[in-house]
């Protein structure tokens, strides 16, 4: 018999074969249901993750780095460029705008704007421009 790799099912929790597009117990689609690991089967936590494996199964493909933010926020933060990526264009502008307007003495003001806002994202309190984490 071949070892086949496993998933489990978000919605119920019940062992599945990984090439099953829905759970044999509960007859729940792969993407129904967000109560339960699909890696590891344990129970989700209010958040929304998972305390056994540490993974999180709502992070999207496609989802915004925090990390990649707030390095972004604090190293060329005064240039807008961690309000860009994260979809954030107006506040970008305002601030790129400032710090060229300006020949970088607005790079004050908008620095210490920018280190703020990389800590708000690396404490989960600032999500991308479409709500994401």
């Amino acid at each position: 018999m071949q070892n086949q790799k496993t998933t489990f099912c978000p919605s119920c929790g019940g062992q599945n074969t990984l090439n099953n597009n829905f759970c044999v117990y509960c007859g729940a689609t792969k993407n129904d249901g967000n109560k339960f690991c699909q890696y590891c089967g344990n129970a989700l936590d209010t958040n929304g993750k998972c305390n056994l494996c540490w993974r999180d199964p709502q992070n999207l493909p496609g989802q915004k780095s925090k990390v990649l933010a707030a390095l972004l926020g604090f190293f060329l933060g005064h240039f807008g460029v961690h309000n860009f990526y994260l979809g954030y264009t107006k506040r970008a502008w305002v601030q790129l705008i400032l710090t060229m307007a300006t020949f970088g003495l607005g790079s004050i003001i908008t620095g210490t704007w920018s280190t703020i806002e990389a800590i708000l994202i690396l404490c989960d309190k600032m999500p991308d421009a479409n709500g994401a984490p």
